[in-house]
Protein backbone atom coordinates (compact mmCIF):
# COMPACT_ATOMS: atom_id res chain seq x y z
CA UNK A 1 0.00 0.00 0.00
CA UNK A 2 1.63 3.51 -0.86
CA UNK A 3 2.85 5.29 1.99
CA UNK A 4 0.48 8.76 1.32
CA UNK A 5 -2.53 6.37 1.44
CA UNK A 6 -1.27 4.74 4.58
CA UNK A 7 -1.35 7.59 6.40
CA UNK A 8 -4.81 8.35 5.30
CA UNK A 9 -5.67 5.80 7.79
CA UNK A 10 -3.22 7.80 10.25
CA UNK A 11 -4.33 10.81 9.36
CA UNK A 12 -8.01 9.88 10.27
CA UNK A 13 -7.49 8.19 13.47
CA UNK A 14 -5.36 11.63 14.87
CA UNK A 15 -8.99 13.42 14.13
CA UNK A 16 -10.11 11.89 17.26
CA UNK A 17 -7.23 13.35 19.15
CA UNK A 18 -7.83 17.03 17.69
CA UNK A 19 -11.09 16.30 18.89
CA UNK A 20 -9.95 16.29 22.33
CA UNK A 21 -9.04 19.80 22.01
CA UNK A 22 -11.06 21.24 19.34
CA UNK A 23 -14.73 19.68 19.62
CA UNK A 24 -17.51 21.07 20.82
CA UNK A 25 -19.52 18.26 22.39
CA UNK A 26 -22.05 17.09 20.23
CA UNK A 27 -25.93 15.88 21.02
CA UNK A 28 -25.89 11.86 21.20
CA UNK A 29 -27.98 10.15 18.76
CA UNK A 30 -29.76 7.18 17.54
CA UNK A 31 -29.62 4.34 20.24
CA UNK A 32 -32.06 1.40 20.52
CA UNK A 33 -35.89 0.61 21.52
CA UNK A 34 -33.94 -1.96 24.24
CA UNK A 35 -35.19 -1.12 27.40
CA UNK A 36 -32.36 -2.26 29.83
CA UNK A 37 -32.12 -5.96 30.25
CA UNK A 38 -30.45 -8.93 29.22
CA UNK A 39 -31.69 -9.13 25.84
CA UNK A 40 -30.32 -6.66 23.32
CA UNK A 41 -31.71 -6.36 19.43
CA UNK A 42 -30.15 -3.68 16.82
CA UNK A 43 -31.13 -3.51 13.29
CA UNK A 44 -28.89 -2.43 10.80
CA UNK A 45 -28.47 -0.17 8.81
CA UNK A 46 -30.71 2.71 11.46
CA UNK A 47 -31.80 5.00 8.31
CA UNK A 48 -32.46 4.59 4.62
CA UNK A 49 -33.87 6.88 1.79
CA UNK A 50 -36.02 4.78 -0.91
CA UNK A 51 -37.94 5.66 -4.06
CA UNK A 52 -41.33 4.52 -4.16
CA UNK A 53 -41.26 1.16 -4.32
CA UNK A 54 -37.43 0.70 -3.70
CA UNK A 55 -36.30 -2.22 -1.67
CA UNK A 56 -33.64 -2.00 1.07
CA UNK A 57 -32.59 -5.83 3.41
CA UNK A 58 -32.50 -4.82 6.98
CA UNK A 59 -30.92 -7.39 9.57
CA UNK A 60 -31.16 -7.89 12.88
CA UNK A 61 -28.61 -8.58 15.51
CA UNK A 62 -30.00 -10.49 18.87
CA UNK A 63 -28.15 -10.86 21.97
CA UNK A 64 -28.20 -12.07 25.61
CA UNK A 65 -30.80 -14.98 24.63
CA UNK A 66 -30.74 -18.33 22.97
CA UNK A 67 -32.89 -17.74 20.67
CA UNK A 68 -31.97 -15.20 18.36
CA UNK A 69 -35.05 -15.33 15.73
CA UNK A 70 -36.99 -11.97 15.44
CA UNK A 71 -40.50 -10.94 13.85
CA UNK A 72 -40.82 -8.11 11.12
CA UNK A 73 -43.17 -5.53 10.82
CA UNK A 74 -43.19 -2.20 9.30
CA UNK A 75 -45.44 1.00 9.33
CA UNK A 76 -45.92 1.20 5.92
CA UNK A 77 -44.57 -1.02 2.36
CA UNK A 78 -43.70 -4.30 3.14
CA UNK A 79 -41.52 -6.25 4.93
CA UNK A 80 -40.65 -10.30 4.55
CA UNK A 81 -39.56 -12.40 7.81
CA UNK A 82 -35.81 -12.41 6.76
CA UNK A 83 -35.80 -8.37 6.34
CA UNK A 84 -35.97 -7.47 2.83
CA UNK A 85 -38.34 -4.34 3.21
CA UNK A 86 -40.38 -2.84 -0.21
CA UNK A 87 -41.30 0.74 0.43
CA UNK A 88 -44.74 2.00 -0.82
CA UNK A 89 -45.84 4.32 -3.52
CA UNK A 90 -46.44 6.98 -1.12
CA UNK A 91 -43.47 9.38 -0.13
CA UNK A 92 -43.33 9.86 3.59
CA UNK A 93 -41.20 8.57 6.36
CA UNK A 94 -42.00 5.30 7.49
CA UNK A 95 -40.22 2.48 10.20
CA UNK A 96 -39.00 -0.72 10.12
CA UNK A 97 -39.05 -2.87 13.25
CA UNK A 98 -37.48 -5.89 14.45
CA UNK A 99 -38.75 -8.13 17.84
CA UNK A 100 -37.02 -10.40 19.25
CA UNK A 101 -39.15 -13.69 19.67
CA UNK A 102 -36.89 -14.28 22.35
CA UNK A 103 -39.24 -14.69 26.33
CA UNK A 104 -38.27 -11.03 26.99
CA UNK A 105 -39.24 -9.43 24.12
CA UNK A 106 -37.47 -6.55 22.95
CA UNK A 107 -37.49 -4.25 19.76
CA UNK A 108 -35.58 -2.23 17.79
CA UNK A 109 -36.16 0.33 14.61
CA UNK A 110 -35.16 1.93 11.57
CA UNK A 111 -36.09 4.35 9.53
CA UNK A 112 -36.98 4.70 5.77
CA UNK A 113 -37.98 8.11 3.87
CA UNK A 114 -39.66 7.70 0.77
CA UNK A 115 -39.31 10.31 -1.82
CA UNK A 116 -40.92 11.22 -4.65
CA UNK A 117 -37.87 11.13 -6.70
CA UNK A 118 -34.74 9.38 -6.50
CA UNK A 119 -32.61 11.86 -8.57
CA UNK A 120 -29.98 13.59 -7.49
CA UNK A 121 -28.83 17.19 -8.72
CA UNK A 122 -25.30 17.95 -7.11
CA UNK A 123 -22.59 15.83 -4.93
CA UNK A 124 -19.70 16.97 -3.35
CA UNK A 125 -17.14 14.62 -2.00
CA UNK A 126 -14.70 15.54 0.90
CA UNK A 127 -12.33 13.71 2.23
CA UNK A 128 -13.87 11.10 4.24
CA UNK A 129 -17.31 12.11 3.91
CA UNK A 130 -19.78 13.17 0.87
CA UNK A 131 -22.58 15.85 0.85
CA UNK A 132 -25.42 15.44 -1.82
CA UNK A 133 -28.35 17.58 -2.74
CA UNK A 134 -31.60 15.90 -5.15
CA UNK A 135 -33.97 17.72 -7.38
CA UNK A 136 -36.44 18.63 -4.30
CA UNK A 137 -33.52 20.47 -3.01
CA UNK A 138 -33.23 18.62 -0.11
CA UNK A 139 -29.69 17.56 1.82
CA UNK A 140 -28.34 14.67 2.51
CA UNK A 141 -24.96 13.59 4.13
CA UNK A 142 -22.88 10.39 4.57
CA UNK A 143 -19.55 9.40 5.76
CA UNK A 144 -17.10 9.89 8.67
CA UNK A 145 -18.51 12.54 11.27
CA UNK A 146 -15.73 13.10 13.53
CA UNK A 147 -16.59 16.44 13.74
CA UNK A 148 -20.08 16.43 13.15
CA UNK A 149 -19.36 17.53 9.28
CA UNK A 150 -22.33 15.53 8.19
CA UNK A 151 -25.07 18.27 10.25
CA UNK A 152 -27.23 15.66 11.82
CA UNK A 153 -26.59 17.02 15.49
CA UNK A 154 -24.26 13.80 16.08
CA UNK A 155 -20.84 11.89 15.69
CA UNK A 156 -22.08 8.85 14.51
CA UNK A 157 -20.80 7.46 10.94
CA UNK A 158 -23.23 6.96 8.50
CA UNK A 159 -23.19 4.34 5.31
CA UNK A 160 -26.33 5.52 3.90
CA UNK A 161 -27.19 8.98 2.65
CA UNK A 162 -29.24 10.25 5.54
CA UNK A 163 -31.57 13.99 5.35
CA UNK A 164 -30.06 16.93 7.27
CA UNK A 165 -33.02 18.46 8.46
CA UNK A 166 -35.94 18.83 7.05
CA UNK A 167 -35.15 21.69 4.45
CA UNK A 168 -35.81 21.66 1.03
CA UNK A 169 -33.90 24.93 -0.27
CA UNK A 170 -30.32 24.12 -0.56
CA UNK A 171 -28.99 24.82 -3.98
CA UNK A 172 -25.03 23.92 -3.59
CA UNK A 173 -22.86 21.96 -1.23
CA UNK A 174 -18.86 21.50 -1.08
CA UNK A 175 -17.54 19.43 1.39
CA UNK A 176 -13.64 19.69 2.97
CA UNK A 177 -11.78 17.46 5.64
CA UNK A 178 -13.80 17.25 8.43
CA UNK A 179 -16.14 20.38 7.88
CA UNK A 180 -19.01 21.37 5.11
CA UNK A 181 -20.11 24.80 3.75
CA UNK A 182 -23.45 25.19 1.85
CA UNK A 183 -25.72 27.64 0.06
CA UNK A 184 -29.73 28.02 0.10
CA UNK A 185 -31.64 29.20 -2.51
CA UNK A 186 -31.98 32.44 -0.63
CA UNK A 187 -28.71 33.44 -1.30
CA UNK A 188 -27.73 32.63 2.61
CA UNK A 189 -24.42 30.63 3.26
CA UNK A 190 -24.52 27.94 6.17
CA UNK A 191 -21.30 26.26 7.89
CA UNK A 192 -20.98 23.11 10.01
CA UNK A 193 -18.22 20.68 11.20
CA UNK A 194 -14.79 21.08 12.46
CA UNK A 195 -13.52 24.80 12.93
CA UNK A 196 -10.54 25.15 14.91
CA UNK A 197 -9.20 27.58 12.40
CA UNK A 198 -12.16 29.23 11.65
CA UNK A 199 -12.61 27.75 8.29
CA UNK A 200 -16.40 27.89 9.12
CA UNK A 201 -16.33 31.63 9.05
CA UNK A 202 -18.77 32.23 12.44
CA UNK A 203 -16.14 34.61 13.74
CA UNK A 204 -15.35 31.86 16.49
CA UNK A 205 -13.27 28.05 16.79
CA UNK A 206 -16.61 26.17 18.38
CA UNK A 207 -16.84 23.23 15.68
CA UNK A 208 -20.80 22.79 14.79
CA UNK A 209 -23.24 20.51 14.90
CA UNK A 210 -25.96 21.65 12.52
CA UNK A 211 -25.89 24.04 9.61
CA UNK A 212 -25.14 27.56 11.03
CA UNK A 213 -25.51 30.30 9.09
CA UNK A 214 -22.60 32.38 8.52
CA UNK A 215 -23.71 35.97 8.72
CA UNK A 216 -27.03 37.77 7.57
CA UNK A 217 -26.21 38.31 3.86
CA UNK A 218 -27.93 36.67 1.32
CA UNK A 219 -26.41 37.06 -1.84
CA UNK A 220 -23.78 33.81 -1.69
CA UNK A 221 -23.27 32.65 -5.57
CA UNK A 222 -21.00 30.30 -4.60
CA UNK A 223 -18.85 28.13 -1.84
CA UNK A 224 -15.45 26.49 -1.83
CA UNK A 225 -14.00 24.34 1.39
CA UNK A 226 -10.40 23.67 0.85
CA UNK A 227 -8.75 20.16 1.40
CA UNK A 228 -6.44 21.91 4.43
CA UNK A 229 -9.13 24.19 6.61
CA UNK A 230 -9.74 27.57 4.17
CA UNK A 231 -12.79 28.43 2.57
CA UNK A 232 -13.47 30.93 -0.28
CA UNK A 233 -16.80 32.32 -1.75
CA UNK A 234 -18.29 34.60 -4.54
CA UNK A 235 -21.27 37.23 -4.14
CA UNK A 236 -23.61 37.37 -6.41
CA UNK A 237 -21.90 40.96 -7.35
CA UNK A 238 -19.17 38.72 -8.12
CA UNK A 239 -16.98 40.19 -4.93
CA UNK A 240 -14.28 37.53 -3.36
CA UNK A 241 -14.74 36.23 -0.03
CA UNK A 242 -12.12 34.00 1.70
CA UNK A 243 -11.33 33.21 5.62
CA UNK A 244 -9.88 30.29 7.48
CA UNK A 245 -6.36 28.80 7.91
CA UNK A 246 -4.23 31.17 6.42
CA UNK A 247 -0.68 30.29 4.81
CA UNK A 248 -1.02 32.69 1.53
CA UNK A 249 -3.98 31.19 0.30
CA UNK A 250 -6.45 33.32 1.38
CA UNK A 251 -5.22 35.98 -1.31
CA UNK A 252 -5.59 38.80 1.75
CA UNK A 253 -1.72 39.76 1.27
CA UNK A 254 -0.17 38.29 4.28
CA UNK A 255 0.03 34.52 6.01
CA UNK A 256 -2.41 35.20 8.87
CA UNK A 257 -6.10 33.45 9.19
CA UNK A 258 -9.62 34.85 9.15
CA UNK A 259 -12.35 33.85 11.39
CA UNK A 260 -15.09 35.88 9.45
CA UNK A 261 -15.39 36.32 5.53
CA UNK A 262 -13.00 38.87 4.53
CA UNK A 263 -13.09 40.66 0.91
CA UNK A 264 -10.19 39.56 -1.52
CA UNK A 265 -9.53 43.44 -2.82
CA UNK A 266 -11.76 44.92 -4.70
CA UNK A 267 -12.66 43.97 -7.65
CA UNK A 268 -16.14 42.62 -8.25
CA UNK A 269 -15.42 40.41 -11.64
CA UNK A 270 -15.01 36.70 -10.08
CA UNK A 271 -16.70 33.98 -11.95
CA UNK A 272 -15.74 30.60 -10.31
CA UNK A 273 -13.33 30.12 -6.86
CA UNK A 274 -11.86 26.76 -6.22
CA UNK A 275 -9.76 25.84 -3.00
CA UNK A 276 -7.20 23.05 -3.07
CA UNK A 277 -5.13 21.89 -0.48
CA UNK A 278 -3.24 25.32 0.56
CA UNK A 279 -3.64 27.09 -2.89
CA UNK A 280 -6.76 28.55 -4.30
CA UNK A 281 -7.49 28.84 -8.37
CA UNK A 282 -10.29 31.56 -9.33
CA UNK A 283 -11.09 32.21 -12.76
CA UNK A 284 -12.87 36.29 -13.79
CA UNK A 285 -15.85 36.40 -16.24
CA UNK A 286 -13.34 37.81 -18.73
CA UNK A 287 -12.12 34.11 -18.72
CA UNK A 288 -8.71 35.28 -17.12
CA UNK A 289 -7.40 32.82 -14.46
CA UNK A 290 -5.42 33.69 -11.16
CA UNK A 291 -3.81 31.81 -8.54
CA UNK A 292 -2.74 32.08 -5.23
CA UNK A 293 -0.97 30.14 -1.74
CA UNK A 294 1.82 28.13 -1.34
CA UNK A 295 3.30 26.53 -4.49
CA UNK A 296 6.01 24.03 -3.34
CA UNK A 297 4.96 21.86 -6.55
CA UNK A 298 3.92 24.65 -9.01
CA UNK A 299 0.36 24.28 -8.60
CA UNK A 300 -0.26 28.04 -9.21
CA UNK A 301 0.79 27.20 -12.51
CA UNK A 302 3.44 30.56 -12.38
CA UNK A 303 6.39 28.87 -13.76
CA UNK A 304 8.41 28.61 -10.43
CA UNK A 305 7.69 27.53 -7.00
CA UNK A 306 7.25 30.87 -4.78
CA UNK A 307 4.71 31.31 -2.33
CA UNK A 308 1.81 34.22 -3.47
CA UNK A 309 -0.43 36.10 -1.08
CA UNK A 310 -2.58 37.82 -3.30
CA UNK A 311 -4.51 36.40 -6.69
CA UNK A 312 -1.58 36.59 -9.45
CA UNK A 313 -2.23 36.10 -13.10
CA UNK A 314 -1.41 32.68 -14.85
CA UNK A 315 -0.41 33.89 -18.18
CA UNK A 316 -2.47 36.34 -20.50
CA UNK A 317 -5.04 33.86 -22.00
CA UNK A 318 -8.75 34.63 -21.36
CA UNK A 319 -10.32 31.13 -22.30
CA UNK A 320 -10.43 29.53 -19.38
CA UNK A 321 -13.78 28.12 -18.67
CA UNK A 322 -13.71 25.80 -15.25
CA UNK A 323 -10.89 25.23 -12.96
CA UNK A 324 -10.45 22.21 -10.19
CA UNK A 325 -7.45 22.84 -7.39
CA UNK A 326 -6.53 19.86 -5.28
CA UNK A 327 -4.91 19.39 -2.27
CA UNK A 328 -3.02 15.93 -1.18
CA UNK A 329 -2.40 14.24 2.40
CA UNK A 330 0.62 15.78 2.70
CA UNK A 331 0.29 19.46 2.94
CA UNK A 332 2.05 21.01 0.12
CA UNK A 333 0.69 17.74 -2.14
CA UNK A 334 -1.34 20.17 -4.27
CA UNK A 335 -1.87 20.47 -7.82
CA UNK A 336 -4.64 21.85 -10.34
CA UNK A 337 -6.68 20.89 -13.12
CA UNK A 338 -8.65 23.16 -15.72
CA UNK A 339 -10.63 23.68 -18.86
CA UNK A 340 -10.54 26.05 -21.35
CA UNK A 341 -13.75 27.68 -23.74
CA UNK A 342 -12.24 25.06 -26.34
CA UNK A 343 -12.50 22.20 -24.40
CA UNK A 344 -9.05 21.51 -23.99
CA UNK A 345 -7.54 20.18 -20.44
CA UNK A 346 -4.77 21.75 -18.79
CA UNK A 347 -2.37 20.21 -15.93
CA UNK A 348 0.30 21.61 -13.53
CA UNK A 349 1.58 21.16 -10.03
CA UNK A 350 2.06 17.62 -7.95
CA UNK A 351 2.47 14.49 -10.32
CA UNK A 352 3.96 11.56 -8.40
CA UNK A 353 1.05 9.39 -8.60
CA UNK A 354 0.23 10.28 -12.48
CA UNK A 355 -2.78 13.09 -11.36
CA UNK A 356 -2.28 14.96 -13.90
CA UNK A 357 -2.79 12.67 -16.80
CA UNK A 358 0.38 13.29 -18.40
CA UNK A 359 1.97 10.05 -19.02
CA UNK A 360 4.57 10.16 -16.50
CA UNK A 361 4.97 11.47 -12.98
CA UNK A 362 7.01 14.72 -13.38
CA UNK A 363 5.99 18.03 -11.95
CA UNK A 364 4.74 20.77 -14.19
CA UNK A 365 4.70 24.71 -12.83
CA UNK A 366 3.29 26.10 -15.67
CA UNK A 367 -0.59 24.41 -17.20
CA UNK A 368 0.70 21.32 -19.82
CA UNK A 369 -1.93 20.47 -22.19
CA UNK A 370 -3.51 16.54 -21.36
CA UNK A 371 -3.15 14.80 -24.80
CA UNK A 372 -4.93 16.38 -27.71
CA UNK A 373 -8.83 16.00 -27.49
CA UNK A 374 -10.93 19.22 -27.41
CA UNK A 375 -13.81 17.97 -25.87
CA UNK A 376 -14.05 18.03 -21.84
CA UNK A 377 -16.82 18.96 -20.18
CA UNK A 378 -15.43 18.54 -16.66
CA UNK A 379 -13.24 17.88 -13.93
CA UNK A 380 -13.01 17.23 -10.35
CA UNK A 381 -9.15 16.97 -8.68
CA UNK A 382 -9.64 14.46 -5.75
CA UNK A 383 -6.22 13.84 -3.55
CA UNK A 384 -4.36 12.10 -5.35
CA UNK A 385 -6.64 11.06 -8.22
CA UNK A 386 -8.68 13.07 -10.89
CA UNK A 387 -11.75 12.40 -12.91
CA UNK A 388 -13.97 13.99 -15.75
CA UNK A 389 -16.38 13.89 -18.35
CA UNK A 390 -16.61 14.79 -21.63
CA UNK A 391 -19.05 16.65 -23.75
CA UNK A 392 -20.09 12.84 -25.44
CA UNK A 393 -20.97 11.84 -21.62
CA UNK A 394 -18.17 9.10 -21.39
CA UNK A 395 -16.39 9.51 -17.40
CA UNK A 396 -12.84 9.71 -17.43
CA UNK A 397 -10.02 8.70 -14.64
CA UNK A 398 -6.34 8.57 -14.06
CA UNK A 399 -3.89 9.09 -11.30
CA UNK A 400 -3.85 7.09 -7.56
CA UNK A 401 -6.00 3.59 -7.38
CA UNK A 402 -5.33 1.86 -4.10
CA UNK A 403 -8.72 1.55 -3.41
CA UNK A 404 -10.02 1.17 -6.74
CA UNK A 405 -11.53 5.02 -6.66
CA UNK A 406 -10.64 5.27 -10.45
CA UNK A 407 -13.39 3.27 -11.09
CA UNK A 408 -11.93 1.09 -13.21
CA UNK A 409 -12.07 -2.36 -11.62
CA UNK A 410 -8.02 -2.62 -10.65
CA UNK A 411 -5.85 -0.97 -8.15
CA UNK A 412 -3.80 -0.18 -10.38
CA UNK A 413 -2.62 3.78 -11.40
CA UNK A 414 -2.98 5.80 -14.49
CA UNK A 415 -0.80 8.16 -15.71
CA UNK A 416 -3.11 9.25 -18.50
CA UNK A 417 -7.18 9.34 -18.77
CA UNK A 418 -8.67 6.08 -18.96
CA UNK A 419 -12.09 5.24 -19.49
CA UNK A 420 -14.15 4.41 -16.95
CA UNK A 421 -16.95 1.66 -18.50
CA UNK A 422 -18.53 2.51 -21.75
CA UNK A 423 -21.59 4.52 -20.74
CA UNK A 424 -22.28 7.58 -22.48
CA UNK A 425 -24.29 9.51 -19.64
CA UNK A 426 -22.46 10.83 -17.08
CA UNK A 427 -23.44 14.12 -15.92
CA UNK A 428 -21.18 15.29 -13.12
CA UNK A 429 -18.47 13.64 -11.17
CA UNK A 430 -16.50 14.70 -7.85
CA UNK A 431 -13.36 13.28 -6.79
CA UNK A 432 -12.79 12.97 -2.67
CA UNK A 433 -10.21 11.81 -0.54
CA UNK A 434 -9.81 8.20 -2.15
CA UNK A 435 -13.19 7.75 -3.72
CA UNK A 436 -15.79 9.15 -6.41
CA UNK A 437 -19.02 10.42 -6.92
CA UNK A 438 -20.71 10.97 -9.66
CA UNK A 439 -24.14 11.63 -11.22
CA UNK A 440 -25.81 10.41 -14.59
CA UNK A 441 -28.54 12.41 -16.57
CA UNK A 442 -31.07 10.37 -15.31
CA UNK A 443 -30.45 11.79 -11.33
CA UNK A 444 -28.69 8.15 -10.92
CA UNK A 445 -25.80 8.96 -7.98
CA UNK A 446 -23.27 6.24 -8.20
CA UNK A 447 -20.20 5.42 -6.05
CA UNK A 448 -16.88 3.46 -5.94
CA UNK A 449 -13.47 3.49 -4.31
CA UNK A 450 -12.49 3.79 -0.52
CA UNK A 451 -15.38 3.09 1.81
CA UNK A 452 -13.66 2.66 5.48
CA UNK A 453 -16.06 5.32 6.87
CA UNK A 454 -19.09 4.59 4.66
CA UNK A 455 -18.41 7.68 2.04
CA UNK A 456 -19.53 6.01 -0.76
CA UNK A 457 -23.34 5.67 0.55
CA UNK A 458 -23.56 2.07 0.30
CA UNK A 459 -25.52 0.28 3.04
CA UNK A 460 -21.75 -1.40 4.36
CA UNK A 461 -17.88 -0.43 4.33
CA UNK A 462 -17.14 -2.59 1.41
CA UNK A 463 -14.55 -0.62 -0.85
CA UNK A 464 -15.75 -0.87 -4.70
CA UNK A 465 -13.20 -1.17 -7.78
CA UNK A 466 -16.39 0.03 -10.34
CA UNK A 467 -19.69 2.46 -10.12
CA UNK A 468 -22.23 1.21 -8.32
CA UNK A 469 -25.38 3.12 -7.77
CA UNK A 470 -26.47 4.42 -4.54
CA UNK A 471 -30.09 3.47 -4.20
Amino acid sequence: MDRHIQRLHRLASAAMALALSFVVACSDGGGSNNNGGGVTVTVSPKTASLAPGGTQTFTATVTGATNTAVTWAASGGTVTQGGAYTAPATTGTYTVRATSQAATAKSDTATVTVLASSEWKAVSAGIYHTLAIRTDGSLWAWGKNDFCELGLGDRDVRTTPTRVGTDANWASVSAGMYFTLAIRTDGSLWAWGFNAIGQLGLGDTNDRYAPTRVGTDANWAAVSAGTHHHTLAIKTDGSLWAWGFGGGQLGLDDTGGRYTPTRVGTDANWAEVKAGGIHTLAIRIDGSLWAWGHNKYGALGLGDRDVRTTPTRVGTDANWAAVSAAGGEYIYDCYTLAIRTDGSLWAWGYNYYGQLGLGDRDVRTTPTRVGTDANWASVSAGMYHTLAVRTDGSLWAWGLNSYGQLGLGDTSNRNAPTRVGADTNWAAVSAGGAHTLAIKTDGGLWAWGWNLYGQLGLVNTNDRYTPKRVN
